[in-house]
């Protein structure tokens, strides 16, 4: 009888230490799971791009020169083809875009610097300038008001820091050459190149002619009666070569003294 009462005691005196056993196994494997979620990476939320502010000044600074610069860029196109100017600007407003994309195409090797500011100042200057010019019908002053468009987008598109640089600043007298300049000449100091032509001829006519009678733009040889016209005034000599020095200039880039010395 004591035998049948000692097995059962003896069995769960023996099923202790199983279950201790038990426990410690459940407990270490709540720890190497605490230990394994505690090494797991934290998920991190992907931050979303903040937009950069709108600048509606400068679009609509932008889109007030657009609108303003579309008659003034209709006479010059106009100009072009027009008999009265005698014009071959088409040909200069060609190469001057030929000299922007071969720059701009290439990459940036300097940093930004105060370009952008210059440009809208000179958009809102030409803007305010050009809206004068519609007001008074006149179309020259309007159309010189894009020379000052084009050195604002060459600003604008860094010409001059990039590694096949260009000068804006020339560019934009490269393309004031696509203005009918020559008539402008012409009208404005168009008499005192007749006066230099004149001298000229006269100067170099007397080694050759010795009744020879100069009166101003009036040249008188063997009785012959000559009179240097606008056509003889040198406008377009001197157009072409001061359209050939800011090509030049454009591509050299040289500083402002060398180019007033080069000028010269």
């Amino acid at each position: 009888m004591q035998r049948s009462r000692a097995g059962p005691l003896h069995q769960i005196a023996t099923n202790k230490p199983r279950n201790r056993n038990t426990s410690s196994h459940g407990t270490a494997w709540r720890g190497r799971s605490l230990a394994g979620m505690s090494s797991l990476t934290p998920l991190r939320c992907a931050r979303l791009p903040v937009s950069a502010p709108v600048p509606w000044p400068a679009l609509a600074l932008g889109g007030a020169a657009l609108v303003l610069a579309l008659d003034p860029v209709r006479w010059l196109v106009g100009s072009w083809t027009d008999p009265a100017y005698d014009s071959s600007g088409y040909v200069v407003f060609a190469a001057a875009a030929a000299m922007f994309l071969w720059s701009v195409t290439s990459p940036v090797t300097a940093p930004r610097g105060s370009e952008r500011s210059v440009a809208f100042a000179l958009l809102g200057a030409s803007a305010v300038v050009r809206l004068a010019g519609q007001v008074l019908a006149v179309n020259m002053l309007g159309a010189l008001c894009l020379v000052a468009d084009v050195l604002a987008l060459g600003l604008l598109c860094r010409l001059g820091q990039r590694k096949r640089a260009v000068s804006p600043g020339w560019l934009a007298v490269v393309f004031a050459f696509s203005l009918p300049l020559e008539r402008v000449l012409q009208r404005s100091i168009g008499y005192l190149l007749q006066e230099l032509s004149a001298g000229g001829a006269c100067g170099v006519l007397s080694a050759f002619y010795s009744d020879l009678v100069c009166q101003g733009v009036r040249l008188i040889v063997n009785g012959a009666d000559v009179l240097v016209d606008l056509p003889c005034s040198g406008a377009r000599t001197l157009l072409l070569g001061l359209l050939g020095y800011a090509v030049a200039a454009a591509l050299c880039r040289p500083s402002p003294g060398r180019a007033a010395a080069g000028a010269m």
